[in-house]
Order: structure tokens, then sequence, then C-alpha cells
């Protein structure tokens, strides 16, 4: 398994209350994208694949909307593509990274600094899916690492299934070479162990519940198919749950602060947002 290092988003502030902000309008928060093989990037307009751009623009223009609606007039990163100059200067900023479900090379994503304490006046989100932190004082600030992860989307439809040994913590991308191991794993007729114990169970519901069994008589990859079909079905759900685990950062809170912490797609704990998220996989072929 590679093994891929992503540390959590820090910001420092000092200040007072969202009350001594005067009133403004939010225009636009600086983004850095991460792609694999790419160079960072500061805007979505020409990125791929379509999905992921969409994604981008979405939770963007939906953050943008929430702190002009609580007028936090933020101060952006000046240089969008140095990470040290925004810590220094305690600037505002998002980071949006892209993980494919494999991978040929591992690659490590350059982000900020970990977390080392926030004020009482911020809300602090970690999950697999965005790790977030709203500071409401004097000079208010954002900072995010907001991830499209094509394999905690499978994860997360996995356990939605009712699978029960799907790790909580976040998934990580494959190798190429096992991805193409597991799927040899589960075209074989006969084997020692039950494919259940041979095949990661994100892997074995995209290949299994999605396709069907039938298909893997055929010759060639049936990965890339099924995994366009998941992205297709399960990307508006995917961002519905981001910008849902936002919103829960522009709840005021009565102690001041708030910080949250999900491993597992079940701790998000609202029923309807789940079944929002869950692909129906009798309406998949």
């Amino acid at each position: 398994m590679l093994r891929f290092f992503l540390f959590m988003v820090s910001v420092m502030t000092v200040g007072a209350s969202a009350e001594d902000i005067s009133p403004c309008t939010v225009d636009m928060v600086p983004i850095q994208i991460m792609t694999p093989g790419d160079k960072i990037q500061i805007s979505a307009a020409r990125i791929s694949p379509p999905h992921f751009r969409a994604f981008v623009e979405t939770v963007t223009e939906h953050i943008v909307s929430r702190m002009t609606k609580d007028k936090l007039c933020i101060n952006g990163a000046r240089d969008m593509e140095n990470m040290r100059s925004v810590e220094r200067e305690k600037r505002s900023m998002l980071q949006f990274v892209y993980w494919d479900l494999d991978t040929i090379r591992e690659y490590t994503v350059p982000v900020l600094s970990p977390l080392t304490g926030g004020p009482s006046s911020s809300c602090q989100i970690y999950s697999p899916w965005i790790d977030i932190i709203v500071d409401r004082r004097d000079t208010p600030q954002i900072r995010g690492i907001v991830r499209w992860n094509d394999r905690q989307l499978l994860a997360d439809q996995a356990i939605l299934a009712g699978a029960k040994n799907v790790s909580p913590e976040m998934a990580m991308p494959l190798d190429r070479h096992e991805l193409s191991y597991f799927v040899r794993e589960i075209r074989r007729q006969s084997a020692a162990k039950p494919v259940e114990a041979r095949v990661p169970p994100d892997i074995l519901w995209l290949l299994r519940f999605w396709v069907g069994r039938e298909y893997f008589a055929d010759e060639g990859d049936p990965v890339r198919g099924s995994m366009y079909g998941v992205t297709k079905n399960g990307a508006e759900g995917y961002t519905k749950l981001v910008l849902a685990l936002i919103d829960r950062c522009f709840v005021p809170s009565a102690s001041g602060r708030v910080d949250i912490n999900y491993s597992s797609i079940l701790d998000i704990a609202d029923p309807i947002l789940l079944e929002q998220y869950k692909i129906k996989t009798r309406s998949l072929h």
C-alpha cells in the first residue's frame, strides 16, 4: 500500500468577535488546486475531470455565500502558490485535492501546517472529506483542505450498503498493481479464502454490486467504466455532504468554539443526507 502524507490545516488569528466586523461582500476565497502530476493551479476554469471542476466551483461558491451572509471579511492569500507566506501572514486559503482511485506513483500533497490549537471563536472540522477551520475573530480567517477522493466515495457507499469491515479511517488511493490484483482475485473461480477476505470491501462493492458478476467473464478492465458510473451517480451526493459539513461550521455555538471529528460516513448522523448520498445499486445496470 502506498504511503501518502496529508496533514491537517492550521490557523492562528487575533482579534475580537464577528459583531465588530463591518458589513462587506466576499467576492472570492483564494484557492489552490492539486491534482496528480500537475502543478498547483489557482483557478478551476481549466482543471479536469469535469466532476472535480464542478465540485471545486460549487464548494467555493457555497463558502463565499456563507461568509457573505455572516459578513465575514477575510484577508485572502496574496501569493496563492506560496503556502509559507499564507501561514506567515495568517491569510485565508482553501486547498482542493484530487485523489484518483489508483495511481502509478505515490505523490505527496503539500498542505498547510498541522493544527496547533484554535482560538475560542473558531469552528474546526476534521473528516475524510474536508478539514476546515473558520475563525470569526477580529480578522476572520478560513482555511481548509477539501478532498475529492474516489476511493472514499467507494468506501462510503460500501458502508451505506451494509459492509461491516470497512476501515473507519480515510480511504487512500491504491497502487495500480494492487488494483489489478484485486480485479484478478474477484475473477478467480476458486480460492482457499472467500473473496471478501481477499478484496477490500470498497473495491468489492465497485466491481460486484455495480457491474454484476456476469461482467467478469469479459476481457478487459472493468474498473474504469465502473468508476465512471459511480462518479456520475455519486458526485452530487458527495458534494452535498461536503456542503453540509461546511454549514456545520457556520452555526453559532453556545460555547463559542466547535470541534468536530468524523471518521466514518455513519458519524454524519443525518439520515436524510445519507439517503441522498447513497447510490441505489438496483438502478445501475
